[in-house]
C-alpha cells in the first residue's frame, strides 16, 4: 500500500534486550552489571532491590518496567515504578529523576485503563481493577505532572487520551461530549506546537473526527500519518480502513486491514475486522448459497479465532463467539463469553448486542425473569432503540400467554421499524390465532373477528412479499404459509391452494432427491382445495400419492402409525369418486373402509345417501338401521332429516302432524338446540306449509303471514349461528319475496348467496325472481347457469322454469323465435317425464300459442313454412290437449281443457288454414316482384361495369399517347443536343483559324494600357447583384460549380440568347491557345464598350435549364475580368451580354439604376 517491506510490529520497540547498570562500588574489573530484559523474574523485589542498592537513575527503572510491559505483565510494571522506584532514595531526592518516571507510570496507567474491565457483570462480586480504579490513579499523576511540566508533549498527549477513556467509561451523554472536545482541544494545540509533526496528536485528532461520524476529514488524517510515518505504533492503516467501511467502500476497507495484517500478523484488530469484513458479505446471501459456508468459515475460523486468542477480554470478539455458540445450542459458552463482553467494553453498542444474547439464553432456558432483565438492560445501554430486545421482550409476553400485551408491544415497534418483518410476523400469528380460537367456540360467528382476520392476513401478506425481493434474501416461512392458507380457507379457497401449493414447492427445494416424498397431511388438504373446486382429476393425484407415501412411510419405519391418516384418505377419496359420478368406485372404497373399521358411520351414511338417491327400499332400510343406533349423532341425524324432506307430503300439509317436523324438534330439544341442520330444516317446513296456505279470507292471509314469520324466525337463529348459512339466508329472501312482494331485497339476498352457496337452487331461485320482475334475459342466465353448471339438466321442473322464461320474453317481445325456444325447451323436460299432465299440457300450450302468434303476425314477418309448422303443432296441441283433459290428475279442469281443444279444432286451424293459402300467393307475387328487381340490378350493374371498362381503356390510351410524346420529345432533344455540339465544334474550329492567320502581331495591337486605379466598391445593398468572382479566384470544380450556380437568361437586341451552361460546357472543351485566342478576341471586342456598359456590375451566372437560348454574337466581363492576359491567358473568356438574373429582377429593379441594366447588343459595339 505505501511501497514500505512487510516487516514484525511489536508494541516497545525501543526497548533492548538487556541493559548494563554501573556499580556503585566496582567488584574487580567489573564496573557494571548486565540485566537480561527478555527473561525477568516474576517478582520485582530482585531487580528493583538491585537498582535501589545500585542508585540507578530513572532510565534505568524506566527500560525495566517498560520489559515487563512488553512481555504483557503491565501490573509488575506498575508495581516497580509505583513502589519501588518513587520511593527509592537516589530517585526521590531529584525532582528531575521523579517527573520522567511519572509520566511513565501515567502511561502505563492509561493503557491499563483500556485492558481492565468496566464493571464486573454482578455487582456484588467488587474488584479494584477496574478502569476507574486506574483513570484515578492516573488522574492524581496527571495533577501531579502538571504543576511541573504542564507543556510537556507527552503530558499533552496523555491528558487528551486520558479525556477520550474518560468519555469511553461514562453513561453521561453530555459529560461524554464533553471530554471529547477537550481532548480534541489538546490535539490541535500540540498539532500546532509541533507544527503538524506530532503523528500521535494528529492520530488522536482523526480519532475524534472518527467519532463525530465525519469520515472523509478523519480519512485524511488517517493518511496523512501513514504519509509521514508509514511505520507507525498503532497503524494508521486500521483507521484507514474503518473510514473506508463507514463510507460504504468495504472492499477498500479490506484492503487496507490485509496490509496492516500484512505487517502485523498478531494485529488482533486487523484480524477482528477482517473477520467482520467476511461476516458482512455473507450477511447479503441465503444460507444455501456455497459462498455463505465459505466466507463464515473463513471470517470465524482464521480470523476472529485469532483476534479472540491473542485477547481474550476482547469485548467484540467475545460477542461474535457468543452468538455462534448460541446458533449452535451450546448456551453455556454462549453465556461465558457474552458476560465477559459486558464486562470489557466500553462501547454501548458491543454491551447491548452481549446482553441481548444473554437474554436469549434465558428465554431459552425459561427463565423469562433473567431474560427480561437482560433484555431491559439491553434496550438501557445506549439512548436509541434496539430492536433485537423489543422483540425479545414481546416474543417473552407471548411465551407468558400475554397475548394482549404482546400485540401492543409488537405494534409499538412497527410504530417506530415499520418495515420489521419479525414484528409483522408475530403479529400475523397472534391475530390469526384468536380468530382460529374464536371459531371453535360454539355460537360465535365467523364475522365478530372479521377484522382480527383482516389483520392477520396484511400482515402475514406483507412479510410474503418481502420473500420476493432478491436484495432481502428472505427464506420464506412455511408457518406463515400453512397460517394463510388456514385463513383463506373459507372466503377465498383459490388463495388456499395457493399457498399449500407454495409449501410443497419449498419442501422439494429443500429435498435432495430427485422425486421427494411430500407428507402425506400437506398432500390431503392440496387434494381438499382441488375437490371443493370441483377439480377432479388434481384432487385424485394427490389423494392418491398420498396413501402412497403413507404406504411407503409405514414400511420404512414400522413403528409409525399411519392408519389413521389412510382412513381419512381413503374417505376423501371415496367423496371424491362419488362427485365425480363414478359411484361404484365409490362404493367400493366405502365398503373397503367397513372392513377395516366396521364402526366408521361416516363411511355407512355415504353408503345410505347413495342408496336413497338410487331409490327403492334399500336406502330407507338403511338409513332407518343406522338411526338406531347412531340417533345421538347430528350428521345422521341431518341425513335422516334430508331423507324426510324428500318423501312426498300431503297437501295442504299438516306441519304439526309432519314426521320430518318432529324429527327436527327432537333433535333440537333432546341433543343440541343451536343444530343449524334442524333449525334450517324448520324453516323450510314452515315456508312450504305458509306457501300451500290459502288467501281466501282475511283470517286465512294472517295466519298465511305468521307461517312466514315463522320460518323466518327459524332462519334467523340459524343466522346468527353461521352468518355464512346461505340455505338460511336464501329461505328468508323466498319469505320475503312470497310474502311481501320485495324482490329487491330478495334479489339482493341471493346475489350474496351465490358468491357462497354453490347450488343450482341459488340460481333458479334468482331466475323465478327476476322472471316476476320481467327481468327475463337475467331470469334465462340464471335457469341456464343452473342447468349447466350444477347438473340440472336432469331436473324437468328447472328446464320447464326456463321454457317459461323463454315464453314470456318471446310473448312481451312478439318473438316467434324465442317461442320456438320456449317449446324446444318444454319438450326436453316432456322427454325426461313423459307421463307427467303439466309437461304434456305446457307442450300444447305452446304449441297453440304459436299458433296464434302466427296468425297474428304481418304476411312480411312470416313465412309459409312457419304456417305448416305452427298448422303441425295446433294439431299436435288438439291430441294433446284431449289426453291431458282425460287423465287422472289434470293440471286444469278437464272441462277447460276441452274448450281449448274446441277454439284451436275450430278456430285456430281453419285461421292457419286460410293464413297458408294467402301466404303462398303473397310469396309467389313476392318472389316474381324479387326476380324482376334482381334482373334490373344485374342489368345496372352490368351496364356500369361497361362504363367503367370504357373509361379505363381511354385512360390507357391516353397514358399510351403521353408515353409516345415522351418519346418523340426526348429523341428530338438529343438530336438537338447533337446539334448544338457540332455547331459548337465548329465555331472553335472557327476561332482557331482567326488565331493561326492573326499570329503574335494581333496580341501586339491589342495590348492595353495600364487601367487606373479603380474606386472601391460600396458595400451591396439589398437588391443588388453580387460580384463576379475572378476566374482565377474560383479554380477547380468549385470554380466551375460557382459560375454554374444560378439561373440566368442571356439578351441580345430583344432575342433571347444562348445559356450560359451551353457555352460553360463547350468551353472546357477548348485547348490553351484557343483560350489565348479568345483572350485577345475579347480584349479587342471590349474597346468598343460604353462606360456605362464597364462600370454595369454583372449577376452571378445562372444554370437554370428551362431558359431559351440561341447563339450569342458578343461576350462580357466583369471590370475584374478585364486584367492582364498573364493573369486570364487559362481562364476562358465569357461571351458578353448584360444578365438578367431570374431570381433577382425584382430586387434589382428598385436598387440598380436603369443605366446599368440597359441591354447591350451588336449596335452597341458599332456605336
Amino acid at each position: 500500500m505505501n511501497g514500505h517491506p512487510p516487516r514484525a510490529r511489536s508494541r516497545y520497540p525501543n526497548v533492548p534486550s538487556r541493559i548494563e547498570v554501573p556499580l556503585t562500588e566496582q567488584v574487580g574489573d567489573e564496573g557494571t552489571v548486565e540485566i537480561d530484559l527478555t527473561d525477568l523474574p516474576d517478582d520485582v523485589d530482585e531487580l528493583s532491590s538491585l537498582l535501589e542498592q545500585e542508585h540507578a537513575s530513572h532510565p534505568y527503572w524506566i527500560l525495566s518496567a517498560l520489559a515487563y510491559a512488553k512481555h504483557q505483565n503491565i501490573d509488575n510494571a506498575i508495581e516497580m515504578l509505583n513502589s519501588r522506584a518513587l520511593n527509592s532514595e537516589n530517585i526521590k531526592r531529584n525532582q528531575r529523576e521523579i517527573l520522567p518516571i511519572q509520566l511513565c507510570l501515567l502511561w502505563l496507567y492509561l493503557q491499563k485503563t483500556r485492558e481492565a474491565l468496566k464493571a464486573p457483570y454482578n455487582p456484588s462480586d467488587a474488584t479494584e481493577n477496574t478502569k476507574d480504579h486506574y483513570l484515578q490513579s492516573a488522574t492524581a499523576l496527571l495533577n501531579n505532572i502538571g504543576r511541573y511540566e504542564a507543556e510537556h508533549p507527552a503530558y499533552n498527549i496523555a491528558r487528551a487520551v486520558y479525556s477520550s477513556l474518560k468519555a469511553a467509561v461514562t453513561n453521561v451523554k453530555a459529560e461524554r461530549a464533553s471530554n471529547l472536545e477537550n481532548a480534541h482541544r489538546i490535539y490541535d494545540e500540540t498539532l500546532k506546537q509541533a507544527n503538524g509533526t506530532n503523528m500521535v496528536a494528529l492520530m488522536g485528532k482523526a480519532r475524534w473526527l472518527f467519532s463525530k461520524a465525519r469520515y472523509d476529514k478523519a480519512l485524511e488524517c488517517y493518511q496523512e500519518c501513514l504519509r509521514k510515518k508509514p511505520d507507525m505504533d498503532p497503524d494508521p492503516r486500521i483507521g484507514i480502513g474503518l473510514c473506508f467501511w463507514m463510507l460504504d467502500f468495504k472492499d477498500d476497507a479490506k484492503m487496507a486491514w490485509e496490509r496492516s495484517l500484512e505487517l502485523d500478523p498478531d494485529s488482533k484488530v486487523a484480524n477482528l475486522l477482517l473477520g467482520i469484513y467476511h461476516l458482512s458479505f455473507v450477511s447479503s446471501l441465503p444460507q444455501t448459497d456455497p459462498e455463505f459456508t465459505k466466507h463464515y468459515k473463513k471470517g470465524m475460523t482464521e480470523y476472529i479465532a485469532k483476534a479472540y486468542k491473542l485477547d481474550k477480554n476482547m469485548a467484540l470478539a467475545c460477542t461474535l463467539f457468543a452468538t455462534y455458540f448460541f446458533s449452535a445450542g451450546n448456551f453455556a459458552t454462549a453465556e461465558g463469553l457474552s458476560k465477559r463482553a459486558i464486562e470489557y467494553t466500553d462501547v454501548p453498542q458491543v454491551a447491548r448486542d452481549a446482553l441481548y444474547l444473554l437474554g436469549r439464553k434465558y428465554q431459552e432456558a425459561g427463565d423469562y425473569t433473567l431474560s427480561r432483565q437482560s433484555y431491559v438492560r439491553s434496550e438501557n445501554a445506549k439512548d436509541d432503540t434496539y430492536l433485537p430486545s423489543k422483540l425479545g421482550s414481546g416474543q417473552l409476553m407471548v411465551l407468558q400467554k400475554d397475548y394482549t400485551g404482546a400485540k401492543l408491544a409488537f405494534e409499538g415497534i412497527l410504530k417506530t421499524f415499520n418495515k420489521c418483518l419479525e414484528a409483522m410476523m408475530v403479529l400475523g400469528t397472534l391475530y390469526a390465532e384468536e380468530v382460529f380460537q374464536a371459531e371453535s367456540q360454539p355460537g360465535v360467528g365467523r364475522d365478530e373477528k372479521a377484522e382480527e382476520r383482516k389483520k392477520a392476513i396484511s400482515y402475514l401478506e406483507a412479510v410474503r412479499a418481502s420473500w420476493k425481493d432478491p436484495k432481502k434474501h428472505m427464506t420464506p416461512s412455511i408457518s406463515v404459509l400453512l397460517t394463510l392458507a388456514r385463513l383463506y380457507e373459507v372466503d377465498s379457497q383459490e388463495k388456499s391452494l395457493v399457498c399449500l401449493q407454495q409449501v410443497a414447492d419449498i419442501e422439494r427445494e429443500a429435498s435432495n432427491e430427485s422425486d421427494p416424498m411430500l407428507a402425506p397431511q400437506l398432500l390431503n388438504n392440496i387434494g381438499v382445495f382441488n375437490y371443493n373446486m370441483s377439480k377432479w382429476d388434481e384432487a385424485r393425484e394427490h389423494f392418491q400419492t398420498a396413501l402412497s407415501n403413507c404406504v411407503a412411510m409405514g414400511a420404512k419405519d414400522e413403528s409409525l402409525d399411519t392408519d389413521a391418516l389412510v382412513t381419512t384418505l381413503t374417505y376423501n377419496l371415496a367423496r371424491l369418486e362419488e362427485a365425480a359420478g363414478n359411484t361404484d368406485e365409490a362404493i367400493k372404497l366405502y365398503e373397503g373402509l367397513l372392513v377395516r373399521h366396521s364402526d366408521y358411520t361416516e363411511a355407512t351414511m355415504r353408503l345410505a345417501y347413495i342408496a336413497l338417491r338410487k331409490g327403492g327400499e334399500d336406502g330407507p332400510k338403511r338409513l332407518e338401521e343406522l338411526m338406531k343406533t347412531e340417533d345421538h349423532n347430528l350428521e345422521v341425524c341431518a341425513l335422516y332429516g334430508y331423507y324426510l324432506s324428500r318423501r312426498p307430503k300431503k297437501s295442504p300439509l299438516n306441519i304439526a302432524e309432519d314426521k320430518e317436523q318432529r324429527h327436527y324438534k327432537r333433535t333440537l330439544t333432546t341433543h343440541d338446540k343451536h343444530d343449524r341442520y334442524s333449525l334450517t330444516g324448520m324453516g323450510n317446513l314452515h315456508l312450504m306449509t305458509a306457501r300451500e296456505m290459502r288467501r281466501d279470507s282475511d283470517q286465512d292471509k294472517e295466519k298465511k303471514r305468521k307461517m312466514y314469520e315463522r320460518a323466518v324466525e327459524f332462519f334467523d337463529k340459524a343466522l346468527v349461528l353461521d352468518p355464512k348459512n346461505a340455505y338460511a339466508a336464501q329461505g328468508v329472501a323466498i319469505a320475503m319475496i312470497e310474502d311481501k312482494k320485495d324482490y329487491s331485497t330478495g334479489v339482493g339476498i341471493f346475489e350474496k348467496v351465490k358468491g357462497t352457496l354453490k347450488e343450482a337452487s341459488v340460481h333458479i331461485n334468482l331466475g323465478h325472481s327476476f322472471v316476476e320482475i320481467k327481468q327475463f334475459t337475467r331470469a334465462i342466465e340464471n335457469y341456464e347457469i343452473a342447468i349447466n353448471q350444477y347438473r340440472a339438466d336432469r331436473d324437468p321442473w328447472t328446464i320447464t322454469s326456463l321454457a317459461r322464461a323463454w315464453y314470456l320474453k318471446g310473448k312481451s317481445e312478439k318473438s316467434l323465435a324465442e317461442l320456438n325456444t320456449a317449446l324446444e325447451y318444454s319438450k326436453k323436460a316432456l322427454v325426461l317425464s313423459p307421463e307427467h299432465p303439466i309437461f304434456m299440457f305446457n307442450v300444447a300450450y305452446l304449441q297453440a300459442q304459436i299458433g296464434q302468434v302466427v296468425h297474428e303476425l304481418p304476411k312480411h314477418q312470416r313465412t309459409s313454412e312457419e304456417i305448416k309448422s305452427a298448422l303441425d303443432g295446433v294439431e299436435e296441441a288438439i291430441k294433446t290437449f284431449s289426453a291431458v283433459a282425460k287423465s287422472k290428475n289434470p293440471p286444469y279442469p278437464a272441462s277447460d281443457i276441452e274448450v281449448r281443444v274446441t277454439m284451436n279444432k275450430n278456430t285456430t286451424r281453419r285461421q292457419l288454414t286460410a293464413d297458408l293459402e294467402e301466404q303462398l300467393k303473397y310469396e309467389e307475387l313476392h318472389a316474381t316482384k324479387i326476380a324482376e328487381a334482381k334482373r334490373k340490378r344485374e342489368a345496372e350493374v352490368a351496364k356500369r361495369a361497361e362504363e367503367h371498362a370504357k373509361v379505363e381503356a381511354e385512360k390507357a390510351e391516353k397514358q399510351r399517347k403521353l408515353a409516345e410524346e415522351r418519346k418523340i420529345m426526348q429523341k428530338q432533344a438529343e438530336e438537338w443536343a447533337e446539334k448544338r455540339e457540332e455547331e459548337e465544334r465548329v465555331r472553335q474550329s472557327a476561332y482557331a483559324d482567326d488565331g493561326d492567320s492573326d499570329g503574335g502581331a494581333k496580341k501586339k495591337r491589342t495590348r492595353r494600357e495600364p487601367r487606373e486605379p479603380r474606386e472601391p466598391r460600396q458595400k451591396k445593398e439589398r437588391g443588388e447583384r453580387k460580384p463576379r468572382k475572378k476566374k482565377g479566384e474560383g479554380e477547380g470544380e468549385e470554380g466551375e460549380e460557382g459560375r454554374a450556380s444560378k439561373k440566368r437568361r442571356l439578351t441580345k437586341g430583344g432575342k433571347v440568347a444562348k445559356s450560359k451552361e451551353t457555352i460553360s460546357d463547350s468551353d472546357e472543351m477548348l485547348s490553351d491557345d484557343d483560350d489565348i485566342i479568345r483572350h485577345r478576341d475579347s480584349e479587342s471586342r471590349s474597346a468598343s464598350l460604353t462606360p456605362a456598359a464597364r462600370e454595369s456590375p454583372s449577376p452571378p451566372p445562372s444554370t437554370s435549364k428551362k431558359s431559351k437560348t440561341v447563339k450569342s454574337k458578343a461576350v462580357i466581363d466583369s471590370d475584374e475580368d478585364l486584367s492582364d492576359g498573364d493573369k486570364d491567358a487559362s481562364a476562358p473568356a465569357r461571351r458578353r451580354a448584360a444578365v438578367v438574373d431570374s431570381d433577382d429582377d425584382e430586387e434589382m429593379a428598385d436598387a440598380t439604376p436603369a443605366k446599368s441594366r440597359r441591354v447591350l447588343s451588336d449596335d452597341d459595339d458599332d456605336d
